[in-house]
């Protein structure tokens, strides 16, 4: 079905909409929020607000849960509207727990929260959805219940639930953004999780520190509490707070002889891998740059980008642990996310 068929009676919708929500429950293994079946209505939201809106919302009481479901998840994904945040909010506070859409009322709550009074609200209610398993963090669950976070954390990370630990290793940026006060006992809560995590989780920290030039705690301070091996070299990662495009290599090649210091000498590499990633836009397919900046006692930092991705990656051979830790902070600072977009996890 294409919006083109969207009925333009609300009755005639609001039955269409149920019959598919009905034949495609959300699925709970999966992270998305808007999926499938109703994907075909989101390109309505700007174009027709009122009238979908109004569709929608009564199906937020529907006695199937599925569709009650559905419900939260689509209005929840779309622009705050005051009114549809005060409805979220009200099923939350009066809804039995536990509530078929927990996960979908969390995300849309937390998402929609406008200052301290409603981060408040949102963060006590997030917390009574949440019951026992750790919510999607945001901001105002970080800022307002970061105890109980590092409590739950305690608990869930590491014990084998895939979907805890993932969302413990993308809390971790936000934590740091939001109250560097309990990152370090988060950290040493969530040191359980698997390598490969746990490296993740300190480049999401890491990233935060350097963007916001905290002083406290320090990225050695934060690889102890989390248990991550202090060793060389290790590749990590960061993301760009747009999507990477031709004409950059001056400022990753600035960025690099800077992290590395003066008399540095800097190449830069492009290649491609000739699979085709964007149809539309074949000049730029897996493109990726290569840029390679070598001291001159040796050490070496590389930075790896992809053409059209936000992710990137880069590694450096220093081994003395205060030098590496500077080199790696320089390159997230130039490098990563221009300001703290760490709103949710």
């Amino acid at each position: 079905m294409s919006a083109a068929d969207y009925p333009d009676d609300p009755v005639e919708a609001a039955a269409v909409l149920r019959a598919r929500a009905i034949a495609e429950p959300i699925d709970d293994d999966s992270l998305a929020t808007v999926a499938e079946p109703w994907r075909f209505i989101s390109g309505l939201w700007q174009l027709r607000f009122a009238s979908v809106r109004a569709v929608v919302t009564p199906l937020l009481d529907d006695a199937d849960p599925r569709v009650a479901r559905r419900a939260v998840a689509f209005l929840g994904a779309g622009v705050r509207d005051d009114a549809v945040f005060a409805r979220l909010a009200a099923i939350a506070e009066a809804c039995a727990l536990p509530h078929a859409a927990s996960r979908e009322l969390q995300l849309a709550l937390s998402a929609w929260a406008r200052g301290d009074a409603e981060a408040r609200r949102v963060a006590a209610l997030v917390r009574r959805l949440a019951g026992d398993a750790l919510p999607a963090v945001h901001r105002p669950v970080a800022a307002f219940e970061a105890a109980w976070l590092v409590e739950v954390a305690r608990e869930r990370c590491g014990h084998g639930d895939g979907r805890a630990d993932e969302v413990c290793v993308a809390a971790c940026g936000v934590i740091a953004a939001c109250c560097a006060d309990q990152l370090l006992a988060f950290l040493t809560a969530a040191r359980r999780l698997r390598a490969p995590q746990r490296l993740r989780a300190l480049d999401e920290v890491g990233e935060v520190l350097a963007v916001t030039a905290a002083a406290h705690p320090t990225l050695a301070d934060c690889r102890a509490a989390l248990g991550e091996p202090d060793a060389a070299p290790r590749t990590r990662s960061f993301a760009r707070a747009t999507a990477t495009g031709r004409g950059d290599d001056a400022a990753l090649s600035a960025a690099v002889r800077d992290a590395l210091g003066p008399g540095s000498t800097v190449t830069v590499k492009r290649d491609g891998n000739f699979v085709p990633a964007d149809v539309n836009n074949a000049e730029i397919d897996d493109e990726w740059q290569l840029v390679t900046g070598v001291r001159g006692d040796g050490v070496t930092l590389t930075v790896r980008v992809e053409a059209g991705a936000t992710a990137a990656s880069f590694a450096t051979t220093a081994t003395a642990p205060a030098d590496r830790d500077r080199i790696l902070a320089a390159v997230w600072r130039a490098l990563g996310r221009s300001r703290p977009a760490w709103d949710a996890a």
